[in-house]
């Protein structure tokens, strides 16, 4: 078996971008697995295969804290009891995955974004002598929690001019709203 060795100059720092996009309904690509990634990433980039130019009209969704995001992911294991060894868990799927990540510009189209809320849901109102124009979000029972497909990507440390990327293909949000609203 050939093993991953030690690389000294792989350190993962810098800025890096969160891009989201609706999650489609069917297989983005022909059927096999490279062709499936390549359509996943074909919904933000111009080529999906050299990964470089970012179609035209997608942005990234969000401007990140300066912690960025993090990514854990819990495996599924089950126990085997061998008749003639101990006991051994192997892993069996992946039971849980969370992608975490706080956000400075919240505002009513990122509210709706993330509790999946209908056009009807977000009131506009109108600028008028004496009264800002303004949107407001109205969060209830009636979210929806849409699926997205998220991509992450940040500037390669090995690579120059080439970008590292996490995607997850099936993400929904479960949002925690924590607004601090300070000097800084």
């Amino acid at each position: 078996m050939a093993l991953a060795t030690y690389n000294g100059n792989f350190q993962k720092v810098g800025t890096g971008q969160l891009y989201l996009a609706a999650a489609p309904a069917a297989d983005p690509g022909s059927g096999t697995l490279a062709s499936t990634i390549d359509g996943y990433y074909a919904m933000f980039y111009q080529d999906a295969a050299a990964k470089k130019i970012i179609k035209t009209g997608v942005y990234p969704y969000c401007n990140l804290t300066a912690d960025g995001l993090s990514q854990k992911v819990k495996p599924s294991t089950v126990e085997f009891d061998y008749n003639n060894g101990p006991k051994t868990k192997m892993l069996a799927g992946i039971d849980e995955a969370t992608v975490e990540f706080a956000f400075y510009d919240v505002d009513a189209a990122h509210l709706k974004d993330v509790f999946g809320l209908d056009a009807s849901d977000v009131i506009a109102v109108s600028a008028a002598a004496g009264k800002a124009g303004r949107k407001i979000a109205a969060i209830g029972a009636n979210a929806n929690y849409n699926n997205v497909v998220a991509l992450f990507r940040m500037n390669s440390v090995l690579v120059p001019g080439e970008f590292d990327h996490f995607m997850w293909p099936l993400a929904s949000f479960i949002p925690e709203i924590d607004v601090k609203l300070s000097k800084k």
